[in-house]
């Protein structure tokens, strides 16, 4: 009685919850659907069987009613997995979604594509049941209704292998049918049908073997086909004519090979037209390749003629899309699918057709032909390799390498990746190929623009970041993703270390092959005693590479990191070497490596002793090797190298440091010829207009000073007359092995000559040079060869400089000439008798620039040079002295602090924060010019001497040269406090003149200039103090008035109170009251432009200083 009870509250509940689908509500529609969707799990055949009663007894209900317990049923045949449902409860289920599909003629869509639904769920486990009452639907004689035939066409589709041997049957019943059919709209089901039991058959017959039964349909096919395409592909309807296409696709695959022959034209013609007038283009691109994979699989002839066509169109499609959406693109899907399907076929004539769109002149063409390719290579890669493809398709993409097109560029990248992952680089001449992606992966590569004039530059940038971007990827792969290719990158790879065209990509090529390297190492497949470079003609020699590495890492933070990288594959070298090399190597490059890793940014990176550290390295090898042939041989690696930057352009800093290398090279060798070689085939790489290249050779020629002075001195007066500099004969036969396989002879460098005229600019590398011979060269021949060769060759030059280029050179090398005539250098002293012929010569410079206008360095060089002849024997005369403060003072001290001379920077590109740095290196110059004319005087007499010839522009009433005269002063006097020889016997004479000059300044209007005099008093206080003048007491008394002076003048009063104070610290400078004598007349010269409101505190001021 429980369980009888029970049954009947479920089925009122679910009664209650079938009549509740039918409620206003839509949420209460859903909960009700949910709930009895749940309680089906337990008790299917409750929740089945009342909505089979429910919708056979509650015809009235209304159709959303219907619906919502068809969806019921769905779902609760769908979770049916322990098939709960009985054979008996499944036939009632049939005909109940039978009623309610095909109750009505009238088409009802939501409610018969839900009762359809049903259907389709019970097939999964009755498809018997549920086939046999569809086919009894079909009556002889009469139309059968729209969603019986869609339905057995699902269900056809669904179950393909159960229900193609009951296709025959249904064609039968159907054929008789087509003759009745008028509206479209069976038509469109008829048709769509038709496709789905073709469909079927055809994969009933691909997936087991019933190739009879495709034999057997064929008649029932071919009349179908006569209807559907012959008769019905008339129709306006542009929907059924869709369904009759897509049909006559599928029914293709099941025609006989006559009949397709026959129609293949026909069909085709039709799919276009369609494709040009239909919106639907994808779908109709679908039903083309579905026809053209029956046409394929039926190998049918017919297909040769249309080939083309085909093809040609599919390819014009293509163009059209956007090609930055492709991955997402339907239609670009379906037609790579067609390609794939003509691949099978004309795989030999489609790899033509795509390779002769690489000649055409539209960039579009060449990168679709390589999008098409990639996906051919990518999906059919094992019809791709057959027969002689692969070479026939790295021949093609190899004719792409010298396109200008940034796109294409990038596609063809794109395509070289593709084919390496299927192993085709491994073919013999695909090495351009990877030349080509390294090259590229360069940021600042040399790469040209696209081909379309007036595009915006930013798009263009953005192209060619794409492309940098995509090859350095691609290079990435190649070396570390794909083992296949490591036994071809390995050795070989290395001849791209000394390719012009992979220059600027270097690191990229050698942070991968470090990773190559220690990989092979770890897996142990690699060992360097195997490399023959005598056979393998190709590679670098061992020299070539550690000379290439060597002028690379000299410029390491070109890219970040690129020093570490370059000295860890000079590491890795190592086993190319000898046992000595390597163990220098071993011990100093990791030492070298933290000098580069501690380096917080580049700004302050210590580019000076990095190539310090560099040129060691460099020279203890040599000294190592000290073998004539093997300096011979690292000359011709490093004359290459510089015809290669050469060609490459404004490599500055890689030119800069080869010469100093071969400057080493110089120094360390004995052969003359060598030399003489150096010299003349250096000198022709150089660019005279670039100043860092003509450092790096004027330094490299000092280097070699310290060897062979005699010779470069010749070479160098050859050079300024003009005379050839001829090339050496080699003394060594050209079948003679090297120590590292190179001959001399195999330099590849551009023949060496002079000009027959020398310029400026080619006289101002030579002037630098002989600064920096002078420098280099021993110190026991230096001072001979100065006035016997030297100075006869650079005379002239001095005051016949013109040139802006010129003339600062000619002062930068009289600085060095300086330098090495100095005390310290020479480790002697030595009268330097033509050092005053220089200095005028240099005034003569100096007053040639203009004293209001800063545009150029040439007045700071010249203030340096100065500097540096100023200590030489023998001592500069009074007169001396004040011809060179007076010249440079006049030609500095009227200078603008701001850059607002339009014409500066129209002319000289001056920026303003670049005229500041030029500005602030002038005046520091100047005062150090200052401070060497300073530690020549001996007493306050001379100290006086040398302030007093900065007088007037102390007394100007313009401030900031009051501002620099005293920052100058103040670097005199401290100066002269570190350097001071007065002794407490001496007399003080002087010392009131310039305190006379400077006490009137300290209470200035200007805040810095009342500063700076105080400073200067200051020091000059501390000097008195340093000759024990004043006693402690004193000094802390007169330390404490410095502090007071520093305040604001607000009035006279003031004025006069920091004076009075002042008054006080010179009464203790020399010891007594009176030992130093302030002179009215000056203190009131300096104080006459003065407001009137001063004259009292003066007065009272002096009446003070007279006191004490």
């Amino acid at each position: 009685m429980g369980e009888i009870s029970g049954d009947k509250v479920l089925l009122s509940v679910v009664n209650s919850l079938y009549t509740s689908c039918g409620d206003r509500s839509s949420e209460v529609q859903k909960c009700a659907i949910s709930s009895l969707s749940q309680l089906s799990a337990a008790n299917p055949q409750t929740v089945l069987l009342s909505a089979c009663n429910f919708l056979n007894n509650k015809g009235t209900s209304s159709k959303q009613h219907q619906i919502n317990i068809l969806e019921v049923l769905e779902k609760s045949i769908d979770a049916d997995q322990e098939r709960k449902v009985t054979s008996a409860l499944a036939s009632k289920l049939v005909e109940c979604a039978i009623f309610c599909m095909t109750g009505s003629k009238e088409m009802v869509p939501d409610l018969q594509e839900k009762a359809s639904s049903v259907l389709v769920a019970l097939s999964s486990n009755h498809l018997q049941s549920v086939w046999s009452e569809l086919e009894h639907k079909l009556d002889p004689g009469a139309v059968p209704h729209y969603f019986t035939l869609k339905t057995l066409g699902t269900l056809a589709l669904i179950h393909p292998q159960a229900s193609c041997t009951k296709l025959k049957r249904i064609f039968g019943l159907l054929l008789p049918m087509f003759g009745m059919v008028k509206q479209d709209n069976l038509k469109y089901v008829f048709s769509t049908t038709v496709a789905e039991f073709c469909s079927a058959i055809n994969e009933a017959v691909s997936g087991d073997n019933k190739s009879d039964l495709k034999y057997e349909i064929q008649p029932e096919v071919l009349s179908c086909f006569d209807v559907i395409f012959g008769v019905w592909m008339a129709t306006k309807d542009p929907r059924v004519q869709l369904a009759v296409l897509e049909a006559t696709s599928k029914m293709c695959f099941l025609l006989s090979s006559e009949k397709l022959e026959e129609n293949i034209p026909k069909i085709t013609q039709t799919i276009f037209n369609m494709l040009k007038k239909s919106k639907e283009q994808t779908t109709i691109l679908t039903i083309l390749g579905t026809f053209l994979e029956a046409c394929v699989a039926q190998d049918s002839a017919g297909l040769d003629a249309i080939f083309e066509q085909v093809w040609s169109s599919l390819f014009v499609i293509t163009c059209s899309l956007n090609e930055s959406e492709l991955a997402i693109n339907k239609t670009f899907k379906e037609i790579c699918k067609m390609f794939s399907t003509l691949n099978k076929k004309f795989d030999h004539k489609q790899l033509t057709t795509i390779l002769a769109r690489f000649d055409s002149k539209d960039e579009n063409q060449k990168i679709f032909a390589l999008v098409i390719l990639r996906h051919l290579i990518n999906f059919d890669s094992k019809q791709m390799s057959t027969g002689d493809k692969i070479g026939v398709i790295v021949s093609g993409l190899k004719s792409l390498l010298e396109d200008t097109s940034l796109r294409v560029k990038r596609s063809l990248a794109q395509t070289i990746l593709a084919i390496a992952l299927q192993d085709f680089l491994s073919t013999e001449g695909a090495y351009p190929l990877i030349e080509f992606i390294l090259v590229h992966s360069a940021s600042n590569s040399l790469n040209q623009r696209s081909g379309k004039k007036g595009k915006d530059d930013d798009l263009v940038s953005q192209m060619q970041n794409d492309l940098n971007m995509t090859c350095h990827n691609v290079l990435n792969k190649l070396f570390t993703n794909i083992s296949s290719l490591e036994s071809v990158l390995w050795p070989d790879a290395m001849q791209f270390l000394m390719s012009q065209k992979c220059h600027h990509a270097l690191v990229n090529l050698c942070c991968n092959l470090v990773v190559l390297i220690e990989h092979r190492l770890e897996n142990g497949e690699l060992i360097f005693e195997d490399i023959d470079f005598e056979e393998n003609v190709n590679l670098p020699k061992p020299i070539e590479m550690f000379t290439r590495l060597v002028i690379a890492a000299s410029a390491p933070n070109v890219t970040p990191k690129c020093g570490t990288i370059y000295m860890k594959l000079l590491l890795l070298f190592n086993p190319f070497f000898e046992e000595e090399v390597q163990k220098l190597w071993t011990k100093v490059i990791p030492k070298m490596l933290p000098y580069l890793e501690n380096q917080e940014s580049e700004e302050s990176f210590d580019q000076t002793g990095w190539e310090e550290l560099l040129l060691k390295l460099f020279s203890k090898t040599l000294a190592l090797w000290n073998d004539e042939d093997t300096f011979a041989e690292v000359t011709d690696a490093l004359l290459t190298q510089l015809n290669m930057f050469y060609v490459a352009g404004n490599d500055d800093q890689y030119k800069y440091f080869s010469y100093k290398c071969l400057g080493l090279i110089m120094r360390q060798s004995q052969s003359k010829k060598l030399v003489d070689r150096i010299v003349a085939e250096s000198l022709v790489t150089v660019d005279h207009l670039r100043q860092q290249q003509r450092e790096g050779f004027a330094v490299g020629l000092g280097f070699g000073a310290a060897t062979h002075l005699d010779q470069i001195l010749e070479k160098l007066d050859f050079i300024l007359k003009g005379k050839p500099l001829e090339e050496p004969k080699t003394e060594v036969q050209p079948q003679t092995k090297k120590r590292f396989g190179m001959s001399k002879s195999s330099s590849t460098t551009a023949k060496a000559s002079t000009p027959k005229t020398v310029d400026d600019k080619l006289k101002a590398t030579v002037m630098l040079t002989y600064g920096n011979v002078c420098f280099y060269a021993p110190i026991n021949l230096i001072t001979s060869r100065m006035e016997a060769s030297i100075l006869k060759s650079l005379n002239p030059h001095f005051a016949s400089a013109k040139d802006l280029c010129l003339k600062q050179n000619v002062l930068r090398a009289t600085q060095l000439l300086a330098k090495s005539m100095h005390e310290d250098h020479l480790k002697q002293k030595y009268v330097f008798n033509n050092r005053n012929d220089i200095v005028k010569s240099l005034q003569s410079i100096i007053q040639s620039e203009s004293p209001t206008v800063l545009t150029t360095s040439t007045r700071q060089l010249g203030f340096v040079a100065l500097a540096a002849l100023v200590p030489l024997t023998p001592k500069l005369a009074d007169a001396d002295v004040l011809e060179i403060v007076s010249t440079c003072a006049q030609t500095i001290m009227s200078i603008p602090n701001e850059n607002n001379t339009l014409d500066v920077k129209k002319v000289e590109n001056l920026t303003d924060e670049d005229y500041s740095e030029l500005l602030e290196k002038t005046l520091s110059s100047f005062n150090d010019l200052m401070t060497e004319l300073a530690k020549l005087c001996v007493n306050f007499g001379e100290l006086f001497k040398l302030f007093s010839h900065l007088e007037s522009d102390l007394m100007s009433t313009v401030v900031i040269q009051k501002h620099r005269t005293l920052t100058a002063s103040l670097s005199i006097f401290e100066t002269f406090s570190e350097h001071c020889r007065v002794t407490e016997d001496d007399q003080t004479t002087g010392l009131g003149q310039i305190l006379a000059r400077l006490l009137p300044h300290c209470s200035d209007e200007d805040k810095q200039v009342r500063v700076l005099s105080l400073q200067c008093i200051q020091v000059l206080y501390r000097i008195t103090t340093q000759l024990k003048f004043t006693d402690d007491d004193t000094k802390t008394s007169v330390w404490s008035v410095f502090d007071k002076v520093r305040d604001p003048i607000e009035s006279s009063e003031t004025a006069f109170s920091q004076l009075n104070d002042l008054s006080k610290v010179v009464s203790f400078m020399g010891g007594r009251p009176g030992s130093v004598t302030i002179h009215s007349d000056i203190v009131r010269r300096h104080f006459k432009r003065k407001p009137e409101s001063f004259g009292r505190s003066l007065h009272r001021a002096q009446r003070n200083f007279q006191t004490s």
